[in-house]
């Protein structure tokens, strides 16, 4: 037991899960911008993967 002395305490909800099948139908088409160094570079990514998408996608 913690005493908080008299403050509020509100649980956060950590809702870790995933869709196996959602995600490996997606994984193909994801792309990973966290290691691109710059905005000309993201972008020159996405065109690439506009050319591997199925159309409607």
């Amino acid at each position: 037991m913690i005493d908080l002395g008299g403050r509020r305490v509100i649980p956060g909800l950590i809702d870790s899960h995933t869709h196996i099948i959602l995600q490996g139908n997606n994984f193909a088409m994801e792309l990973r911008w966290d290691h691109d160094p710059s905005l000309a570079d993201g972008l020159a990514m996405l065109k690439r993967q506009t050319q591997h998408t199925p159309a409607g996608q």
